[in-house]
């Protein structure tokens, strides 16, 4: 939603506080659900102002000094920037001024302390572990998670290497934050996969909730506005550059290493088959005939038998054992 931007976000940051009218509440519902635009913008404002409330509900925050505070310890350079995050509205900087600085956020550029030294270490095969506040997270193949014995009262702080799939119990007070490679991932409670086998180029892909994602050096008003993943997307990030990809993700398997389901949607048998072959050490061969047919399903399990019946059913094709592999061929795409 390209037009009239002010007025949609003026009336989301009021919706927000129950400042609108109720001619604005209905309009904005409406809005949210017709426009992913107007629907993104909403989710990350609502994530600022739900984790302030719940941090103010713990103690009580000055919010004109603490926004004082985090601009005296910026460079000059970098406040001209932090000063537009919603320039429309200065209540809302301030509020995202109190994200910063109460609800974690602060930690961009003040955390630096060490991860605790408890580990968990994936090999050979994937590795459950769940944390003391209820955390489950499932590491990949050659893939390690530092983490505390406990965490202490302002956040939840791990650090990972390779690949890990998370689900994070939720707690207002206590943002939990994955440090890999120089990117972190924060979240208050939620489920996505962390792959950063190379820390160069680090992919979030969120299956619920919603993370943020950022640089220890980033420049706040970029992360506290743009780096914001919701459920069903993913991002990308290169090296030194968050900008570099936010999208629907399009990979339907990038959990593979995590349930073992593997997911087709309209994809070429032979593609299929080269996929089965390369995962599940089978020998499967499609005839010519039949590598482009389109082929929609999902392997639960590694059953080739199964598998092999499923897929000549489909096209009413013909198996044949031959010493290079079972031969499925058939006419073509004929169902």
């Amino acid at each position: 939603m390209k037009n009239n931007d002010i007025t949609y976000k003026e009336k989301i940051e009021k919706y927000l506080v129950e400042e609108a009218s109720v001619e604005e509440i209905l309009e904005i519902k409406a809005l949210i659900d017709s426009d992913e635009e107007v629907k993104g913008y909403y989710l990350q404002m609502k994530a600022i102002v739900e984790l302030t409330e719940a941090k103010e509900g713990q103690e009580r925050i000055n919010i004109d000094q603490k926004f004082e505070e985090f601009l005296k310890q910026r460079k000059t350079s970098d406040i001209e920037k932090v000063v537009p995050i919603i320039p429309m509205w200065t209540n809302i900087v301030k509020v995202a001024a109190v994200l910063l600085v109460a609800a974690g956020l602060w930690y961009v550029t003040g955390l630096k302390q060490e991860i605790p030294s408890v580990i968990a270490q994936a090999t050979d095969a994937q590795v459950e572990q769940q944390l003391a506040d209820g955390t489950s997270i499932s590491l990949n193949k050659n893939s390690t998670l530092s983490y505390p014995e406990s965490f202490d009262d302002n956040v939840r702080l791990v650090k990972l290497k390779g690949e890990g799939y998370f689900e994070v119990e939720s707690d207002p007070n206590k943002p939990f934050i994955i440090e890999v490679g120089n990117t972190r991932v924060q979240v208050m409670g939620t489920k996505f996969n962390v792959n950063g086998y190379n820390t160069d180029s680090i992919v979030v892909t969120v299956t619920e909730g919603s993370v943020l994602v950022y640089l220890m050096d980033d420049n706040v008003a970029d992360f506290a506005t743009k780096n914001y993943i919701t459920e069903g997307c993913k991002g990308s990030v290169m090296k030194g550059d968050l900008a570099s990809s936010k999208a629907l993700n399009d990979n339907l398997n990038f959990l593979f290493w995590y349930d073992g389901n593997l997911h087709f949607q309209e994809e070429a048998l032979g593609t299929v088959v080269d996929r089965l072959n390369k995962e599940w050490n089978s020998n499967l061969i499609v005839s010519d005939e039949m590598l482009q047919c389109p082929f929609s399903t999902t392997f639960t399990s590694n059953d080739i038998d199964y598998i092999v019946e499923l897929i000549s059913l489909t096209f009413n094709a013909k198996v044949e054992s031959t010493e290079a592999g079972q031969v499925i061929s058939g006419e073509g795409c004929q169902k």
